[in-house]
């Protein structure tokens, strides 16, 4: 069934096994699950799939019930043996379900990759577990590669034999920021290997009912356009229930969304062919530019050097800046020069300040002053194709109302819902174009929004935040907040 080691290269490959690393170096994406439960359900359809664990977490093995006391053989051994194939089968290999196997990881593959943890010694150190999947390739037709939420040598192991790459996006706050840097990543790793794998981006631990992740995976889909995988995954307790019984979501609970979600994916990455950048089937592209030569001195001898490589320094972000955007930031300076005096007189107010740092944390140092810009990019208002979306901060235990000119003012008629799955209060509101005023209602305690710098005074004396409804182009969620500083 299984062939040599040593009978070829990576170049060399039968493209017919088709080896997908599923990588992000953010944690918390549903990287494992996805790996998990996409071999599952290609598994289910007829597919012989070897799922490979290689992160020293070991997620995938606890997540089917493998525990690590139980490991004899992991995929470490066997990218440390002078001949894989030489291994016992059975001691490495655990059959989970009918055509899916599973070879495991354990927590003691965390210091293989340390300078004396014995790959980075190895001459072929970056082609390591190609020389496995190559072994044991002719007895699958998919491997699925859960990758460590990091980029070293074990992931520089699973980008040389993949011949696709999937990045799972979970979709929160800093969905477009981190799939951007994951992608820029991806690439300086490839132009340090010579390589053109083709990768696609999944969103993942989507909430269909918010407003704010409807509008992150809106902008995530511009970006990232062709590079996107159709299918989406939705958010479904069912996934995390099948993981804490060590199953497969589609053997708990098969009628349920998560598992429709899955089965979805596993559909189309059937149906896909992959291809390269620009536009040339992976089929058809020559082997020595998918496979480089095995000769070339690609890898540093230790782990600590791929840090330091200056190709892995991020990409220009793709964001598109928006000719609506510099008008909206004419007419928001024109409002804030005419209210900088009342700003102070608004953080005078001792009772209004204490509200307002509940919602906005303080900064402290250069890392949190840049997270908190960040934030401000998500929290606010803005304008969106579904509507006029409300996004603050702050915990289940808050009730944050919009009271505004589309109410009457009214303090408890426009209540914020609270989304445990993003941390956040929303509200999307149909609003006629023109100018809006509105105050925010936290806890029966009326303040201007803080995450919006367009503020002018009522006719009481009191202070309004505002905002423009355009309704002709929606701004973007990096442009929304920004107004000021244009």
């Amino acid at each position: 069934m299984f062939g040599s080691a040593t009978d070829a290269l990576p170049h060399d490959w039968d493209p017919d096994l088709r080896t997908i690393a599923v990588i992000n170096q953010k944690g918390g994406s549903g990287k494992t699950t996805t790996a998990i439960n996409l071999a599952g359900m290609l598994a289910k359809r007829g597919c012989r799939t070897l799922l490979i664990d290689i992160d020293p977490q070991a997620h995938c093995s606890l997540g089917l019930s493998i525990p690590d006391e139980r490991i004899d053989c992991h995929i470490g051994d066997a990218m440390l043996a002078a001949d894989p194939s030489k291994i016992e089968v059975d001691r490495l290999i655990w059959e989970i379900a009918t055509n899916l196997d599973l070879i495991p990881s354990s927590m003691r593959l965390a210091g293989l990759e340390s300078a004396r943890g014995g790959l980075s010694d190895t001459q072929d150190r970056d082609l390591r577990l190609a020389r496995v999947t190559n072994w044991l390739e002719a007895g699958y037709e998919f491997c699925i590669i859960d990758c460590p939420p990091s980029i070293g040598l074990l992931t520089f192991n699973a980008l040389r034999c993949a011949t696709e790459v999937l990045i799972p996006i979970e979709m929160g706050y800093f969905a477009l920021h981190g799939a951007t840097k994951q992608v820029g990543t991806l690439r300086a790793v490839q132009r340090r290997f010579g390589t053109v794998t083709p990768y696609r981006v999944l969103a993942t631990m989507f909430d269909p009912e918010s407003p704010l992740a409807n509008d992150i995976l809106a902008e995530t889909r511009q970006r990232f356009a062709d590079d996107m995988v159709p299918v989406t995954i939705r958010f479904d307790a069912a996934l995390k229930q099948a993981a804490s019984l060590g199953r497969l979501i589609g053997s708990v609970a098969p009628d349920s969304r998560g598992a429709r979600d899955y089965s979805d994916l596993a559909d189309w990455i059937i149906e896909q062919v992959p291809t390269i950048p620009g536009g040339v089937s992976w089929e058809d592209a020559p082997l020595d530019e998918v496979y480089p030569p095995h000769g070339a001195e690609m890898l540093p001898r230790a782990i600590e050097e791929p840090a330091s490589i200056p190709a892995l320094a991020i990409e220009e972000s793709c964001v598109r800046v928006l000719s609506r955007a510099e008008e909206l930031a004419s007419r928001a300076r024109a409002l804030s020069r005419q209210s900088e005096q009342l700003e102070a007189k608004l953080n005078a107010d001792p009772e209004v300040s204490r509200t307002i740092r509940e919602l906005q944390p303080a900064a402290q140092g250069t890392r949190q002053e840049t997270q908190q810009q960040d934030l401000s990019r998500v929290f606010g208002v803005r304008e969106t194709s579904q509507g006029v979306l409300f996004v603050q901060p702050g915990g289940p235990y808050m009730t944050v109302c919009i009271a505004g000119d589309h109410n009457g003012w009214s303090a408890t008629q426009t209540p914020m819902r609270y989304n445990p799955h993003l941390g956040v209060h929303e509200r999307l509101l149909k609003l006629p174009a023109g100018v809006f005023r509105y105050r925010l209602v936290v806890n029966g305690q009326w303040i201007t929004d803080p995450y919006n710098p367009r503020i002018q005074q009522s006719r009481d004396g009191g202070l309004e935040s505002v905002v423009i409804v355009e309704h002709e182009e929606p701004v973007m969620p990096r442009l929304a907040t920004q107004a000021t500083g244009a």
